[in-house]
This record gives C-alpha cells, structure tokens and sequence, in this order.
C-alpha cells in the first residue's frame, strides 16, 4: 500500500511554517526535481532551479480549507517560487 504523509515543518528561505508532502517515504519535492533536472540541464541549466518550490502553508492544505480537495484559492503569495 502506499503512504502520503503530512508534515508541518519550516519553509526553507521564508518565515513561516509549510507543509513537507513525502510519498512511500520519499519527498515529494525530491521526485519532482527529480523528473525537471534532465528537462533542466537540457536548458541550459543547473541543479539550483530545477523543482525550486517550496511547501503549502498548512492553512491550505488541512481542513477546513478545501485548496487540496476541489476549491483552489489564487496565488497571493509576493514570491514566485512559492506554490501558493
């Protein structure tokens, strides 16, 4: 059977809190940069922007928001690389 877990820890460059998504154990982060790293380098690029995301803050992810179920609010996150 496989796993999501949930887990509300710090977002990395930012003051708040974000929730950590981790699949079968693995970081759901880490497989998304996974997958963008080989579209990345054929860019051009580098390691440093390929799944360059941080987490959801737990007020929308956890209910009685319903962002993650079927509601999505609109982004009015001032960073960019914030998926919120």
């Amino acid at each position: 059977m496989d796993t999501i877990r949930l887990e509300i820890g710090r977002a990395r460059d930012e003051p708040r809190t974000a929730v950590d998504i981790s699949i079968n154990g693995r970081n759901l982060l880490d497989i998304v940069r996974e997958v963008e790293l080989p579209f990345r380098r054929a860019e051009g690029g580098g390691r440093e922007l390929a799944a360059d995301y941080d987490g959801l803050p737990p007020e929308y992810v956890f209910l009685p928001s319903r962002h993650v179920l079927d509601r999505p609010r609109a982004s009015s996150s001032p960073n960019p690389r914030v998926g919120w």
